[in-house]
């Protein structure tokens, strides 16, 4: 009977020890593996180094369309929400891994410039699909991405124009301090309308206008 009653106990915590400890893996609610990789400055740079804050790793590379299209998107993104307060993190970042070629680093780097990509965690393997770092991500298609929270942990992934700050919106920390508000999530450039010409005054009802008038018209002039 004591017998059974342990293997009831160890059966049943099981789960809870699991839940507890996610899994290293590419999934929603796994941790993020870990990315060691040279940026443009030959210097390596580990995601890890970016715990505790919330992390859109971003798979692209300079030959990449659709990546390039998107690109201006994640820079008004960046800049809306780089310095947000969030339930499980302290600020918003990205951190960028291009899948260009060796021969390829010279348009990688132009692409950044061109692109305005302002975030400084811009890496590269130089191996194209071959890199360990996509198939650690199981990466099939480009662009592809992870959003992780301050934990290291995935809780979405390959986020579409307005999911991306809707996502970050919904993760805002609840009890934040006054002027650090829920963001209103940026517009695809594609759906912004300029904005509407100024309105230019009627010289006449100036002032200056009304003076030059009675200077016309005399006392016949009413105001």
């Amino acid at each position: 009977m004591k017998k059974l009653k342990s293997s009831i106990i160890v059966i049943f915590f099981l789960p809870l020890f699991a839940m507890g400890n996610p899994v290293v893996g590419f999934q929603v609610g796994n941790i993020a593996p870990e990315i060691i990789a040279k940026n443009y400055k030959d210097s390596l740079i580990k995601l890890s180094s970016l715990r505790g804050k919330v992390v859109l790793i971003e798979f692209w590379a300079s030959w990449c369309t659709p990546c390039r299209n998107e690109n201006p998107e994640h820079v008004d993104v960046y800049k809306t929400y780089k310095d947000s307060v969030f339930s499980s993190g302290s600020s918003f970042t990205i951190f960028s891994i291009s899948l260009d070629m060796e021969n390829g680093k010279n348009a990688w780097l132009s692409a950044i410039a061109k692109d305005s990509l302002i975030w400084p965690y811009h890496v590269s393997e130089f191996k194209g699909w071959k890199g360990k770092i996509s198939k650690k991500y199981d990466v099939k298609f480009l662009p592809a991405n992870f959003l992780i929270d301050g934990n290291g942990v995935i809780i979405a992934k390959n986020l579409r124009h307005e999911h991306l700050p809707d996502t970050l919106n919904s993760i805002l920390a609840k009890n934040k301090p006054q002027g650090n508000k829920i963001q209103d999530a940026p517009l695809p450039r594609s759906e912004r309308k300029n904005p509407p010409a100024e309105k230019k005054e009627n010289p006449q009802q100036t002032s200056a206008g009304i003076l030059n008038e009675k200077r016309r018209y005399g006392n016949n002039f009413l105001c």
